[in-house]
């Protein structure tokens, strides 16, 4: 019914803590994929010892850097009708799958999103998941209360999907190595241009420790080549976005932007503020924004869907017809 993604990288201990968590679920997964990295053992050892106890956990192995080669690999190695996705460094609650299904027995819903919660919490946000009417994004998933509710936009360490709604961003379109921000934006546009909802539920809860990434991937910095696939990422999802208020949210991006991947007002407020890590990210913004734009223009793929994923798979597991 329900398949569970899980990439993970160098991060064994956290992944343990993990797959615990997901193995005391009160509605369990049909399978739960862990996405490694070829080359690392320690991750690949972890998912071979806790396979001895626990037959729902299968691994898959990908070649390429980055986390959407990752969740592709995962998405190829599912066959549920529903897709679920989560990180190493996270705890789901035990109710954190049958909160899940629950929701997709409501036909209208195409993806379902919930809240981390973090070791720093911030005041609660009202508003959660959104663009705004003139293209800014609005996260906070962190902060959600209440009842479920609608959004533009999920976050990646807890989010479903109806696989048949499901499109992945290529990472052939990224330059980022690591967390290459910005796809699930896309990912939920595809949802919301389908007719479907993208539900933000607070009670659907995972404990989010935010453990460390690599040093060429450090979580709270402006890298150029994740400014750059943030930029790139926010342009295409907006071109999903139906009326003439999607040219005024993209030209949004380049005017204004955002910390992670300002435009010129943001750069020019950096400069007065003396902070160098978002002016000096300007560079990378706009090649992101122009890479996406060009996309969009030439109307070149950037985005594949699951079962596309799954053909592939199918076809480069079991060679070419005789």
């Amino acid at each position: 019914m329900i398949d569970i993604i899980l990439p993970s990288y160098q991060r064994p201990d956290s992944l343990e803590r993990c797959l615990a968590a997901l193995g005391q679920q009160q509605t369990p997964a049909t399978t739960i994929t862990v996405v490694a990295r070829a080359t690392d053992d320690a991750t690949i050892a972890v998912v071979r010892a806790t396979q001895a106890t626990d037959t729902t956990v299968k691994l898959a192995l990908v070649h390429e850097p980055g986390i959407l080669g990752a969740l592709a690999v995962g998405v190829a190695n599912t066959s549920a009708e529903i897709v679920a996705f989560t990180d190493d460094d996270t705890e789901p609650r035990p109710d954190w799958i049958r909160r899940i299904v629950a929701h997709f027995n409501d036909d209208k819903v195409g993806c379902v999103a919930g809240r981390d919660i973090v070791p720093f919490p911030a005041p609660h946000n009202a508003r959660i998941g959104q663009w705004t009417w003139f293209g800014r994004p609005l996260g906070g998933h962190d902060r959600g209360q209440g009842p479920a509710t609608e959004v533009h936009y999920p976050k990646g360490c807890n989010m479903a999907f109806r696989a048949d709604l499901l499109q992945m961003p290529r990472s052939d379109r990224s330059l980022c190595d690591g967390a290459q921000p910005g796809g699930e934006p896309i990912m939920a546009a595809s949802v919301r241009s389908a007719g479907y909802q993208v539900l933000y539920d607070p009670a659907v809860c995972v404990l989010h420790h935010h453990s460390e990434r690599g040093a060429h991937d450090p979580r709270d910095a402006n890298v150029s080549a994740a400014v750059h696939d943030r930029a790139m990422h926010n342009v295409l999802a907006l071109a999903w976005h139906p009326g003439p208020r999607r040219i005024i949210k993209i030209m949004y991006q380049l005017v204004v932007g955002t910390r992670r991947a300002p435009g010129f007002v943001r750069a020019a407020v950096a400069v007065g503020q003396r902070d160098r890590d978002v002016y000096a990210s300007l560079p990378a913004a706009l090649s992101g924004w122009r890479h996406g734009l060009t996309i969009i223009l030439r109307r070149e793929p950037y985005r594949d869907s699951a079962q596309s994923l799954r053909d592939t798979h199918l076809r480069l597991s079991t060679g070419p017809d005789q």
